[in-house]
């Protein structure tokens, strides 16, 4: 039986490898996992007290190159070259992890059988041994270096490892689930030899991100605006077993077929976009307009997106380009009037810079207005009086009024709402204290530039609190 403990040096490299990998007094678990799993198990099983812990599997045992490894870097001798310790980590490290070598490093008593083989020791020494007996898989059984805390043990396993195709316990408890993507208008699941995922259009939130999965194993999230305007939401789960350090080619593989995958779901839209409600079609809208005119003229030109003035029915883009064909211009219309021809739209502010801006559309306004409807009793909003808001506020309120031509904002104390005037102007009363309110006044201070879509979502918000 040989015994030997870590040097100074290779305890110093290992603190670093340690920090790197995230292996804190919970995380180390995950990685466990991740570990166990490259050994295609069937079931994996933990059981943690504040002072224990044993941790084991029923796949393949640790090959033969992995102990060679281990044995060298936990019971090296003296006369051990430097440059083949470290040629040892490296190559520990960038093909099995550091997960069963750093146990041996951070608690005070460890034991790793495998096979008929075991490692035993602790705080940087081990020793090695054989058995007559023979187990699956292999067994980790140790003392920790300080109490756990098994509730965030439990909370942490079971989030990251949500997707673990395998039977996952912790004391008893199976952990593992099925992966999910919340708050989805349209989603897609699919399935790719790489690997399997869904990718869906978010009912809100303004960010693409997508949750990286490794045998189901979460390895993280990407926030991120697409470069060419697309919105989604989704996550990628990757089949492949080999360790990667970094994780570069999996996300790599992911963030290609997210991305295909989303285009795929963009387009299948106008064959579902009846059964959308009236406010999930404002939100595709807004999407779309996200989108460049490649996307538009090849697939969403047939989409009835813009209202008309006094019909009861929705334009195409197609219809508008007939309008621009006919006039010259698109002729358009800013508020409803029954004194224009039939087939006339009615085009907000986002809509107008859409048409002319991305698409490159020529508009003329309809200067000739007939009498506006009746409009409805209107209610009372109390509106807050502009000479008492703070510079930040009223600064705000200028920037949203100088925007729109065609709609007046106010701040009130106490409700949202839009109503009509008598010029069939666009009264926009927004309560001060509301969240949305509050978060549009940060994104205003940190960028001036976006007042004119900050007041396109805070009268989308105040005629939904109308309706």
């Amino acid at each position: 039986m040989t015994e030997w403990g870590f040097s100074i040096d290779l305890q110093a490299e290992l603190a670093k490898l340690t920090q790197r990998q995230y292996l804190n007094d919970v995380h180390f678990l995950i990685q466990l996992v991740r570990h166990g799993l490259m050994f295609s198990p069937q079931n994996i099983d933990i059981q943690g007290t504040r002072k224990d812990l044993y941790f084991s599997h029923d796949g393949a045992p640790i090959g033969d190159e992995e102990w060679r490894l281990l044995q060298m870097l936990l019971m090296r001798d003296q006369g051990a070259h430097a440059e083949a310790v470290q040629d040892a980590l490296t190559r520990m490290e960038e093909n099995y992890g550091i997960a069963l070598l750093s146990l041996f490093l951070n608690h005070p008593r460890v034991t790793l059988t495998s096979g008929n083989r075991s490692l035993s020791g602790g705080n940087g020494a081990a020793r090695a041994s054989r058995s007559d007996r023979s187990i699956q898989g292999y067994e980790v059984s140790l003392e920790r270096n300080r109490p756990a805390v098994i509730r965030n043990e439990r909370h942490e396993l079971s989030y990251f490892c949500v997707g673990v195709k395998v039977s996952l316990l912790y004391n008893g408890e199976p952990l593992n689930g099925r992966i999910t993507l919340d708050k989805q208008m349209f989603l897609s699941e699919f399935q790719a030899p790489e690997g399997e995922g869904a990718v869906g259009i978010p009912a809100e939130d303004d960010l693409c991100f997508i949750t990286f999965f490794k045998q189901g194993v979460r390895i993280g999230t990407r926030h991120f605006f697409s470069p060419d305007g697309k919105l989604f939401h989704g996550y990628f789960n990757t089949h492949s077993a080999v360790y990667e350090p970094n994780f570069k080619a999996s996300i790599e593989v992911g963030e290609r077929l997210m991305n295909e995958r989303a285009g795929t779901l963009l387009t299948s839209l106008p064959g579902y976009f009846d059964q959308f409600s009236a406010r999930q079609r404002m939100r595709i809208k807004k999407i779309l307009f996200g989108l460049d005119e490649r996307w538009w003229t090849s697939h969403f030109n047939r989409l009835p997106l813009f209202e008309t003035a006094w019909e009861n029915r929705m334009l195409t883009l197609d219809d508008l380009t007939a309008l621009a064909d006919q006039f010259e211009a698109i002729p358009y219309s800013s508020g409803k009037d029954r004194s224009l021809p039939p087939g006339i739209p009615v085009l907000q502010p986002e809509e107008i810079a859409f048409l002319e801006e991305d698409l490159e559309l020529n508009l003329t306004l309809c200067l000739t207005r007939g009498e506006p409807e009746p409009a409805p009793p209107p209610r009372r909003f109390e509106i807050y009086p502009a000479s008492k808001l703070d510079p930040v506020r009223r600064g705000f309120l200028d920037a949203l009024n100088r925007q729109d031509l065609f709609t007046r904002y106010h701040f009130t104390e106490n409700r949202s709402g839009v109503q009509a005037d008598a010029e069939g102007k666009r009264a926009v009363y927004l309560e001060l204290s509301h969240p949305m309110v509050n978060e549009a006044l940060d994104r205003f201070h940190a960028q001036p530039q976006a007042a004119a879509m900050l007041g396109y979502r805070l009268a989308a918000l105040a005629r939904d609190t109308n309706a």
